[in-house]
């Protein structure tokens, strides 16, 4: 069964991102938290990298509140997985950003099926 919203997820996900633009959009997590991994201070420390991760937990709560239980249940399961590799980067900048361009179209992919539904 599809959607019957004639708003797409790329156009939710626009409004979301202009709405939270600005000076108040940081990472999806504490950028003054002490115990960061390097990978976390290397996203801090890079606009670009923390536009990336604004873009993926967005995409990721989006997704993972469109889901029934089960599936959701995967979906955090890879997205731990996820992280491990992510922190995995340390504070390789180009590694960082693979990682994030990976896991969006592993996103935009699980999107894409409940889409067809």
């Amino acid at each position: 069964m599809k959607p019957t919203s004639t708003l797409t997820f790329a156009s939710a996900l626009a409004v979301f991102m202009l709405l939270s633009a600005g000076p108040a959009a940081t990472a999806s997590f504490d950028c003054r938290a002490a115990d960061l991994s390097e990978a976390e201070v290397t996203i801090c420390e890079n606009s670009t990298l923390n536009d990336k991760d604004v873009e993926m937990a967005t995409t990721y709560s989006l997704i993972g509140g469109l889901l029934p239980e089960g599936e959701r249940q995967t979906l955090e399961q890879d997205q731990r997985v996820w992280l491990a590799r992510l922190d995995a980067c340390e504070t390789n900048a180009d590694c960082i950003a693979a990682a994030y361009a990976e896991r969006m179209a592993d996103l935009r992919t699980v999107y894409e099926r409940i889409r067809a539904r």
